[in-house]
């Protein structure tokens, strides 16, 4: 006790040197797993982003899927398993391990990465009257049109607070889009992540799922255009959604 005493100012400075050198080697560790994560994920056959020296970059050659290549398989609302994977001619085909052909209608994602992601799995639900008069608000105008509208309910941040996603697409006597619009809802935010009048974009929310460990999801939404389909991811920046991969 003595001695402690005596050595008080060298006790504590080594106290100290001790916490900051645990400090810098766990964020060492940290980098160290950063700079070895990677990921690849590929929507329909039609694009694909993959994760590498902690940034993302487009897929333009799926040369390299092959038999021992094994991607987690997803639709929007049901987790099929683990499948390898041929992409042709824009289309996705995913086979098991007796080489059996995935048979599937709509829209399939599938990943393969050596860290966690995490896919929220939805049904599109149908909007009521309550919804009605949020949008009301929030569009500042009567939703009488032709229309097609619905919504997905989801924990987007982990706040243990559900968010509303809004999925509005408005047509014409023709079928032409006047309206296309995604909104992000609750009791303190009313958020657009796109909306355009007069366009031929037609907007939805396809996938959700955490691309990055960060405990907040990343919306995938989709965008026809005629006939041309594409895919981009939206990411919570903080200050809002806002456009990530495409």
């Amino acid at each position: 006790m003595n001695f402690i005493k005596k050595h008080k100012k060298y006790v504590i400075a080594g106290s100290i040197l001790l916490i900051y050198l645990v400090v810098m080697y766990f964020i060492a560790y940290r980098s160290d797993i950063l700079d070895k994560q990677t990921a690849d994920i590929i929507i329909d056959g039609i694009i694909g982003w993959r994760y590498e020296d902690r940034q993302w970059n487009n897929i333009y050659d799926y040369e390299y899927l092959d038999d021992d290549n094994y991607f987690k398989v997803y639709s929007h609302n049901h987790y099929y398993g683990e499948y390898t994977l041929r992409v042709n001619n824009n289309s996705l085909y995913a086979f098991d391990t007796n080489y059996d052909s995935l048979q599937y209608e709509g829209s399939l994602m599938a990943y393969s990465s050596n860290y966690d992601i995490n896919v929220f799995l939805f049904d599109y639900e149908m909007i009521n009257d309550n919804d009605r008069l949020i949008l009301n608000d929030i569009i500042n105008s009567n939703l009488n049109y032709n229309m097609s509208a619905n919504k997905v309910i989801v924990d987007l941040d982990n706040d243990e607070s559900l968010e509303t996603i809004y999925i509005l697409n408005f047509y014409d006597d023709t079928d032409y889009v006047t309206f296309s619009g995604i909104y992000v809802y609750d009791e303190d935010l009313e958020e657009v992540i796109v909306g355009e009048y007069l366009t031929s974009f037609e907007y939805n929310v396809c996938y959700i799922l955490d691309i990055d460990e960060d405990n907040k999801y990343e919306l995938v939404l989709s965008s026809l255009y005629y006939n041309n389909l594409n895919y981009s991811v939206y990411k919570d920046s903080g200050k809002g959604y806002e456009l990530y991969l495409q």
